[in-house]
Parts: C-alpha cells; sequence; structure tokens
C-alpha cells in the first residue's frame, strides 16, 4: 500500500476522499465488475466528506476505467483468502479489498 505522502501526491486527493477524477496527471483506473450489479455507487469526490452518485457505466466512461474481475478467488483458494491478480495490471487486490502493486 502506498504511503499517505505518495497518494496525496499522485491523485492530488487525501486518503479517504481519492477519487477517479480530477486527478493531476492520468492514472490507469480500474472498475470491478461487481459494481455493474448496482443502479448507483458512491465513489469519493475528492475529499473525506465529499462523494458522488454516479451510474457504474458512467463511471467507467468518465475516467476511461478498464473493467476487471478483481475480487474472484484465485484457483485453490477459498474466496477473500488472499490476494487476487488484477488481470494484465501488475496490481492485486488484498482480502481488505485495498489495490496494492
Amino acid at each position: 500500500m502506498l504511503p499517505r505522502e505518495e497518494v496525496e501526491a499522485l491523485t492530488g486527493h487525501p486518503v479517504g476522499g481519492v477519487c477517479p477524477f480530477g486527478l493531476p496527471s492520468p492514472l490507469d483506473i480500474y472498475c470491478d465488475v461487481s459494481l455493474q450489479a448496482h443502479p448507483l455507487v458512491l465513489p469519493a469526490a475528492g475529499d473525506i466528506d465529499a462523494a458522488i452518485k454516479i451510474s457504474p457505466a458512467r463511471l467507467a466512461d468518465i475516467t476511461n476505467a478498464r473493467w476487471v474481475d478483481a475480487c474472484h478467488a484465485k484457483s485453490g483458494s477459498a474466496k477473500g483468502s488472499g490476494p487476487t491478480q488484477l488481470e494484465g495490471s501488475g496490481y492485486e487486490r488484498s482480502a481488505a479489498n485495498v489495490v496494492t502493486r
């Protein structure tokens, strides 16, 4: 996981308020396919006290996100028992749902 200072330097947003738009430079954005089960999602909006309501499709569209299945279990392991690879990204999601490289 990135240290707090690196998160703010990369995104321009404080930890707890990081959102996929309004970034100072382009970053790869990934949306988990499980978001598609919801009509609206509430991502952070640049501050720990800010969020927006948006459809998952619109969120992916305006951020040029790549859809990934980040929550599936690795072959031979129980769901949520360890990190899962975000295919082709070099990132993995831990059991705590934190994306790390």
